[in-house]
């Protein structure tokens, strides 16, 4: 079984995929050194131009304190002046090497102020083959195949229960339209019947209104009524009474008077 697994998986192009990734392989010098440390930071026009008025002083110092020398009498005031050549080198280069090394402090600040990177361990056993026999090899291969079909079967039912809860979303989302459309009817309901309720009581209102004004104008017809056959009785007791008066006031005629009546 191994046999047949190394022959499969130790194909030139695995072994060289493996080797490649450590980092080191194929082995350069870009491998170990990467290529940002070799590559020098461009300076800028002004930069290179005082660099070259500095360095071009300190030449020019130098040799006219050489040229200077030449001229002098004495030993002492030669040796003064190649001295002070000779210091006045010395002094330009440790200038370059004093901003170099303020550069490089400068640069090992910001990375010690920078957030650190997040880094991988490799493990000891990286790229190193696993020998099995052929007990552990069914074992391993039973345990991944088993491993692998519990991943696909929890991600069958993670999905099975993301669209049982989309449909119960979108159920209770059906439902929730259903009663406001039905509240909304019944409440459309609600303000037809009250607004039919208040034009039956309008109309009733009128009605009793209008019942009323009938009815005292039919009272007050029967007074009027009332008190002109009142005046009327009264007028015609008064009349009567007059004329039963008028009747026993009057003497009786004679015979003789009747006669000439």
């Amino acid at each position: 079984l191994y046999q047949v697994a190394r022959e499969k998986g130790m194909t030139p192009a695995n072994i060289k995929k493996g080797y490649a990734a450590t980092g080191i392989w194929p082995f350069t010098g870009l491998a170990a050194i990467p290529a940002s440390m070799l590559n020098v930071p461009l300076e800028s026009q002004d930069e290179v131009e005082e660099r070259g008025r500095e360095a071009h002083l300190s030449s020019e110092l130098g040799e006219a304190l050489d040229d200077l020398s030449g001229r002098q009498r004495s030993a002492k005031a030669k040796a003064t002046l190649i001295a002070a050549a000779r210091s006045a080198r010395e002094a330009s280069a440790l200038n370059v090497l004093f901003e170099d090394l303020t550069e490089r402090l400068r640069q090992h600040a910001a990375a010690m102020k920078a957030k650190p990177r997040a880094f991988r361990v490799i493990p000891d056993d990286f790229g190193k083959a696993k020998l099995y026999t052929s007990d552990e090899a069914i074992r391993v291969m039973e345990e991944t195949i088993k491993a692998r079909q519990a991943e696909e079967a929890r991600k069958e039912q993670a999905a099975e229960e993301r669209e049982q809860r989309r449909e119960e979303k979108e159920r209770e989302k059906e439902e929730a339209a259903k009663r406001r459309a039905l509240e909304k009817k019944e409440r459309e309901a609600n303000k037809a019947r009250a607004l039919q309720q208040k034009e039956e009581q309008k109309k009733e209102l009128a009605a009793a209104r209008l019942k009323r004004k009938l009815e005292l104008a039919e009272e007050k017809e029967a007074e009027k009524r009332r008190k002109i056959a009142e005046k009327q009785s009264k007028k015609t007791a008064r009349s009567t009474s007059a004329s039963s008066t008028n009747q026993q006031n009057t003497p009786a005629l004679q015979p003789s008077q009747l006669v000439n009546q």
